[in-house]
């Protein structure tokens, strides 16, 4: 990787094939390829996503009411309801929040209305999937269909959370998050150092894993990637990497303590970019400077670092892979660029 180039004063960024969205105070820039727009807009936003296989461009404000831009016709476009937040976001899909009815429900961009609505009843959760709508409140994941809200299935993972903490009291842990889904398989990371697989139709838990590694460490699994071609899940945490068959749920753990070690570099619990053979992490905590790295799958070795300035109060906040680029923000509103060799 080379270092390529720098933005500063950046609030966030987003990504979407060759196309990225840099989002500032009092305007946002639009670079898709040898093209680079910028637009002013008035309003304070706290973040921006792409949406509709990157024809929108989605603004949250500091309590997620959304405007909208349209890459096609270069505008914004207000949504067509007062007093709505945004809780997710999935292509044309929004999952919202109405402050004044105190429902919420599915809102389709493409049909420009609202598939469903749900008046006085639960969170129906944050993750859309493969047309449903997933909710991991606490220790139960719920399924709901995208079209009409309807209750699918619910599992009570509370017997797979559990767990006995340092004083040997028995304590209930929650969901952390979704993964993803393979192999009509939905894949849950726990508090408790676990992840579950559980069937897509039925709600049956097929698989549960423990994150404990050949040191006897606890792995975090909140930061698990799925390549959805191999079949393969990849769990690459301080001195482990774990891989899971996602046709079986086998899992294996490999011990990398010399290599990490040897290069000083370890990844945290932050969340990690993907390629298709390496996997992209950041070590922001360490105590010769903060630092990005790549590490080499089929090798098991990291390939490449770069030591950013030893400032013990930098951060690295978030790191994404797109079209043979790296893109690492910082704590300091700076977003680094590295172009693959």
């Amino acid at each position: 990787m080379n270092y390529m180039k720098i933005y500063e004063d950046i609030v966030r960024f987003s990504l979407c094939k060759e196309k990225l969205a840099l989002l500032f105070q009092n305007k946002f820039i639009l670079i898709d390829g040898d093209k680079e727009d910028t637009i002013q807009i008035q309003n304070k936003f706290c973040n921006i996503y792409f949406g509709c296989n990157g024809e929108k461009i989605y603004f949250l404000d500091e309590i997620d009411k959304p405007i909208i831009f349209d890459v096609k016709s270069m505008s914004l476009e207000y949504f067509p309801y007062k007093n709505i937040s945004i809780s997710a976001i999935s292509g044309q899909y929004l999952i919202f929040y109405d402050m004044d009815k105190n429902s919420n429900g599915v809102f389709d961009l493409i049909k420009n209305e609202i598939l469903f609505e749900n008046i006085n009843k639960e969170d129906i959760g944050y993750d859309i999937i493969c047309e449903r709508v997933y909710s991991t409140l606490f220790r139960t994941l719920k399924s709901y269909n995208l079209f009409d809200g309807q209750l699918l299935w619910t599992t009570d993972l509370t017997l797979y959370t559990s767990f006995i903490d340092h004083y040997g009291k028995n304590l209930k842990g929650n969901i952390n998050k979704i993964i993803g889904i393979c192999n009509d398989i939905i894949w849950v990371s726990t508090t408790n150092n676990m992840l579950i697989g559980t069937d897509i139709l039925t709600g049956k838990v097929c698989y549960e894993i423990k994150g404990l590694s050949k040191a006897d460490r606890l792995i975090e699994f909140d930061n698990s990637i799925i390549d959805y071609e191999i079949k393969k899940i990849f769990t690459l945490y301080l001195d482990c990497l774990c891989e899971i068959e996602c046709d079986t749920g086998e899992a294996r753990f490999i011990d990398l303590t010399e290599e990490f070690k040897r290069h000083n570099t370890y990844p945290g619990a932050s969340k990690q970019a993907y390629d298709g053979e390496n996997i992209y992490f950041l070590d922001s905590l360490n105590q010769q400077g903060a630092r990005v790295a790549t590490f080499n799958i089929p090798s098991k070795t990291i390939i490449w670092k770069h030591l950013f300035e030893n400032n013990p109060r930098l951060r690295l906040l978030e790191i994404q892979y797109s079209d043979d680029k790296l893109y690492v923000r910082d704590n300091y509103k700076t977003l680094h660029v590295f172009q693959k060799e």
